[in-house]
């Protein structure tokens, strides 16, 4: 086995993606991922900037793997959230919101951390997350 293809295997959870959603089964969407991601923190690629973790919201389109100088790397294609920043709207009871998803990119699976849930009331959807308390058998 290539060693990069064990450590997906590390964690147990099924996260799925909207291609393997049947049209009629809405409760079962296992896609809705939390994912983090290194970002600049001045917004340009330099070779010397800083970098901060940010942590990302989406719904995992589909899946792919790659192969690259025989070293195997999966990838999600995922549609983000737009889950406005906690210091401009604070979020009710806990809850994060967002109106719209954003862009589409492709991220390291490794990268998703955990299921999440979503759901929609009046035009806002709004995010389930259990947070950092789930651990991994």
């Amino acid at each position: 086995m290539d060693k990069n293809m064990h450590d997906y295997e590390q964690k147990k959870d099924m996260i799925g993606s909207e291609m393997s959603l049947k049209k009629s089964d809405i409760s079962r969407n296992n896609g809705c991922i939390v994912y983090e991601l290194q970002v600049s923190i001045s917004g340009h690629q330099r070779k010397h900037s800083t970098s901060v973790t940010k942590i990302f919201y989406g719904q995992v389109l589909w899946y792919f793997s790659h192969i690259h100088d025989n070293a195997t790397v999966m990838l999600a294609y995922v549609r983000w959230a737009n889950v406005p920043d906690e210091r401009r709207e604070q979020p009710l009871f806990g809850i994060k919101k967002f109106r719209e998803f954003g862009r589409c990119e492709f991220i390291d699976v490794r990268t998703i951390k955990r299921v999440v849930g979503f759901f929609e009331v009046n035009g806002n959807i709004y995010i389930l997350d259990k947070g950092d308390n789930l651990t991994f058998a």
